[in-house]
């Protein structure tokens, strides 16, 4: 199949066109795999966890003003000294329905300030007093003139550098009241990266389906110009090919059209020089010189 030159001018460019969607195959999907998956889903679930706790929080909290008002920095939950908004017993309250919350619903939950600084932790992974180092936050839903429910959405980073998604609302005593130390309720799940089979399954007919319909086009292409080329150099080879053998069997009449690409031209007029001077050796008479083709 590969013994004549066309085939072979033929396939390398093939080849090389395969090889080249074979690398922007591979350099898209490394870097899809390095994207985050879409968080749609996970917000969604994430919303409900949280507001399935806030339920827990209505029963056992209650929704009265907190005991002995809202400043003051006595019963220090944290023992920072800052501004407390709410009492210590709100606090273990909150705590204690949070690990609930958290191993019954496959759930990280937390609770921080409004300035992010963190009050408990149900991964241990924040100790008290800890700052989150916020990578966004925006409203979840958009918040309209009298409906100030608090919630909102956002990233993390973790002490170990993995960055996680938040849904969060302030503890309801402080609904509508946000300040830099209101307390919030926080659900969050580490953001996924992308398997191999959830890129495909997210960006195949993005990404992946576009890329097979161009590369059959510029197959089909390839195909053509291969076959345009190859015949420009293939086939002065051929007539050069049979006019030699023409004068091996004693016809020194054969010359050959002078075309094709520079090197071929070059090979041709030498070609028609030595088949000229082998037409007046004494060995041979002076027939009129043919051209083949």
């Amino acid at each position: 199949m590969f013994n004549t030159l066309r085939n072979r001018l033929l396939a390398s460019y093939v080849a090389i066109l395969l090889i080249l969607l074979l690398l922007i195959g591979l350099i898209m999907l490394v870097f899809l795999r390095t994207q985050p998956v879409p968080t749609d889903s996970m917000i969604s679930d994430l919303t409900a966890k949280l507001l399935d706790v806030r339920v827990i929080e209505s029963i056992e909290i209650g929704i009265g003003s907190p005991a002995g008002g809202s400043g003051g920095q006595d019963n220090d939950p944290m023992g920072q000294g800052m501004m407390r908004p709410f009492d210590s017993v709100t606090v273990q309250a909150v705590e204690t329905f949070l690990v609930d919350a958290a191993e019954t619903r496959d759930v990280r939950a937390l609770l921080m300030t409004n300035d992010g600084r963190v009050f408990f932790d149900s991964a241990d992974m924040f100790a008290r007093g800890t700052t989150i180092a916020e990578v966004e936050r925006a409203p979840l839903v958009p918040v309209t003139r009298g409906q100030l429910n608090g919630l909102m959405r956002g990233r993390f980073l973790n002490p170990d550098g993995s960055e996680w998604l938040f849904v969060a609302q302030p503890v309801r005593r402080f609904m509508g009241n946000m300040q830099p130390q209101t307390p919030l309720i926080v659900m969050a799940e580490p953001v996924p990266r992308a398997s191999l089979r959830q890129v495909f399954d997210t960006f195949g007919d993005t990404f992946f389906v576009p890329l097979l319909r161009a590369g059959l086009i510029g197959l089909l292409i390839a195909i053509s110009l291969a076959l345009v080329i190859s015949s420009s150099v293939a086939r002065p080879l051929n007539r050069m090919s049979r006019a030699a053998l023409r004068i091996a069997g004693g016809d020194y009449r054969q010359r050959v059209r002078v075309e094709g690409p520079h090197e071929v031209r070059t090979l041709a007029a030498s070609f028609n020089e030595m088949a000229g001077q082998v037409a007046v050796s004494p060995f041979a008479g002076t027939p009129a010189p043919t051209t083949d083709g």
